[in-house]
């Protein structure tokens, strides 16, 4: 049984709510989160970034589960970044970047939502998108952890491009934008949209 629209669309935006919350609140509870003793307030931004590429990933199909959800989410992205970024007092000219990733980032998991029409396929793609997120960010501690300095091996990794890392890159050095990972967030999003195209006109060649 489908879920009426008002009904899905409170229950996005009570999700969503409730994951920046949860991120102000840590953010603001002093707890210790960095061995260098870092202000949390200062992390504000950094928690934001965490729980919303992983949050989305993992809750798409609750959260993302219509056009206009999807729409709503990538508006509510900068209301949060800017309050985030207030409480880290971080100026919003650094938030450019951050801002795109977490967007496109949002449509692409919208955008498959969308297309794909089982709950199969649906379950594929959450696992896919938390390996994107999680995945990529073990693989960067490991690969910082355990990487013998003696090797030379080059800084960058191709999990350095994921979502979430690009994002907390991108955070961290504000310009120039992390191409890698927008060109290949707007090709899975394009892909996305042509699939959508493509069933539209197989509904409409079929009326």
């Amino acid at each position: 049984m489908s879920v009426p629209v008002q009904v899905n669309l409170t229950r996005s935006i009570l999700i969503q709510l409730i994951v920046y919350c949860l991120a102000m609140g840590i953010s603001l509870s002093g707890l210790p989160l960095s061995a260098n003793q870092k202000p949390t307030e200062d992390l504000a931004v950094h928690l934001l970034v965490c729980l919303h590429m992983v949050a989305l990933a993992g809750l798409a199909p609750l959260v993302l589960s219509r056009w206009i959800n999807t729409l709503l989410a990538v508006i509510l992205v900068w209301p949060y970044l800017l309050l985030s970024a207030f409480v880290a007092a971080r100026p919003v000219s650094q938030l450019i970047g951050v801002a795109i990733i977490m967007g496109l980032w949002t449509l692409v998991l919208g955008a498959w939502q969308n297309v794909l029409k089982t709950d199969v396929m649906r379950s594929i793609m959450v696992a896919l998108a938390l390996l994107l997120t999680l995945g990529g960010g073990v693989l960067n501690y490991l690969s910082h952890e355990y990487q013998p300095a003696s090797l030379g091996w080059p800084s960058w990794h191709w999990w350095t491009s994921t979502p979430l890392l690009a994002g907390l890159k991108q955070l961290d050095q504000p310009l120039p934008l992390i191409w890698p990972a927008i060109i290949v967030l707007l090709v899975l999003l394009v892909g996305a949209l042509a699939i959508a195209w493509l069933q539209t006109r197989a509904t409409a060649s079929n009326q």
